[in-house]
């Protein structure tokens, strides 16, 4: 009985948390404090969490949010990109220059 109660919370468990994935979101420039501002507030209504603030050439947050929540930010007049956040690595599409003699 213990189990099968464990396995039912466990499911629901990551039945909740399964839909929620790390994006990026790029402000448009120049990207002043309060546009920001309203980013970050559109973010917590949408039961997202700010991972981090980047402000190397430009301002751009890293987010972990529902998936169903790019929607509703993609539509902010102040937003100017929206990705999935993912591992890249340089070396994985480098291809060597032939040298011509």
């Amino acid at each position: 009985m213990r189990f099968i109660l464990l396995s039912l919370l466990i499911v629901a468990f990551s039945a909740v948390y399964a839909a929620e994935s790390k994006y990026v979101i790029g402000i448009k420039p120049p990207a002043s404090d309060d546009m920001v501002a309203r980013v970050k507030e559109l973010v917590a209504e949408q039961h997202g969490v700010i991972d981090a603030t980047l402000t190397l050439g430009g301002v751009t947050l890293v987010v972990i949010m529902p998936d169903e929540a790019v929607t509703t930010l993609a539509t902010s007049a102040d937003v100017e990109y929206i990705e999935k956040d993912k591992e890249v690595n340089i070396l994985d599409d480098f291809t060597a220059p032939v040298r011509q003699s």
